[in-house]
């Protein structure tokens, strides 16, 4: 049985696509949900290899930098919500 070669990729494309994801996105969407800068940084190093040779996960890569970006901005919100509970706190026990 032949492959499958996607419309618009002549054969000798097709032949040098890798159908490997790239290892860096996957990592980059796991790491996004542990450590936010290693997922920012991870994707956008998946995307600069991606970018130099023909290998799925670009929807990976770019979601773990979306998710990296989502969750600082959560940890952020989440740190100065609880600042402004602790200030109000210590003034109530003033």
């Amino acid at each position: 049985m032949l492959p499958y070669i996607a419309p618009g990729i002549n054969p000798q494309q097709a032949a040098q696509y890798n159908h490997n994801t790239n290892k860096l996105a996957i990592w980059s969407m796991a790491a996004a949900f542990v450590f936010a800068p290693v997922g920012i940084i991870l994707g956008f190093v998946a995307l600069a290899q991606m970018s130099t040779r023909p290998q799925p996960g670009r929807g990976l890569a770019i979601t773990g930098i979306a998710l990296g970006f989502f969750f600082i901005v959560v940890q952020i919100v989440v740190l100065v919500l609880f600042w402004a509970w602790l200030s109000n706190t210590a003034e109530m026990y003033k």
